[in-house]
C-alpha cells in the first residue's frame, strides 16, 4: 500500500464568502412541510 502525504486545506477559502448567520435555518419550513405533507410554498 502506497500511503502519501495529504496537504492540510482547512481554512484555504476562509474570508471568501459571506455566509449569513441564518444559513442553517434557510428554507427549513418549506423542507418540514415537505416531510409533513403539507403545502412546501
Amino acid at each position: 500500500m502506497i500511503e502519501t502525504e495529504v496537504p492540510c486545506r482547512l481554512g484555504f477559502l476562509a474570508s471568501q464568502a459571506d455566509i449569513p448567520d441564518d444559513f442553517d435555518d434557510i428554507g427549513a419550513d418549506r423542507i418540514r412541510a415537505l416531510f409533513e405533507g403539507g403545502d412546501p410554498a
